[in-house]
């Protein structure tokens, strides 16, 4: 498995599943989707089925995303909080409030991370009012169609900017190969 986007109740369905579109366009990167339940309450109302269950689905993966959402379940969870805290120095991609589920498991803590503009900044931070931002191995974003361009900046610095503008063209986005810090 090469992403592993996170699933939980209250995620952004159109998030996790914009990430996971941008994944497949990039044909270069495989993901998938992981939850700790079956079946994933999304905050539109959806119900989403996850193709591996549990957070140690995530110890594998070259990098994980964190869709936005209502993150007040997820926060909760110690075992989540350690399989995230396991991938410290490996690639993660937050968006929105997924950057708060980052932060929780120490991994946000003097990173430079998007925040949108009149938002409260999390402890430990640096928030940048960027669309994208790059600090090592953390790419953050503002939360909505964003978490696209999210991974196709991560697509880029894997695979190249070739692979990352086909993978855009597919999914009918224009590739801007820049993030904040990259």
């Amino acid at each position: 498995m090469s992403l592993a986007i996170l699933l939980y109740e209250g995620v952004s369905g159109h998030e996790a599943l914009a990430a996971l579109a941008a994944a497949h366009a990039a044909r270069t990167v495989s993901a998938e989707l992981v939850a700790e339940d079956a079946l994933v309450p999304t905050q539109e109302g959806a119900r989403l089925v996850p193709t591996r269950l549990g957070p140690d689905a995530l110890e594998h993966a070259a990098a994980v995303v964190l869709p936005s959402g209502d993150v007040t379940k997820a926060l909760k969870s110690a075992p989540l909080a350690r399989a995230l805290r396991a991938r410290r120095g490996k690639w993660l991609l937050a968006a929105g409030e997924g950057i708060r589920l980052a932060a929780v498991a120490g991994l946000a803590e003097g990173r430079r991370v998007a925040l949108l503009p009149g938002e409260r900044a999390l402890a430990g931070t640096q928030p940048q009012h960027a669309r994208l931002v790059a600090d090592g191995r953390v790419l953050t974003s503002f939360p909505g169609d964003a978490i696209a361009d999210l991974v196709l900046a991560y697509v880029a610095r894997e695979h190249g900017d070739e692979v990352a503008r086909k993978a855009a063209h597919a999914i009918g986005r224009e590739y801007a190969p820049f993030a904040m810090g990259g």
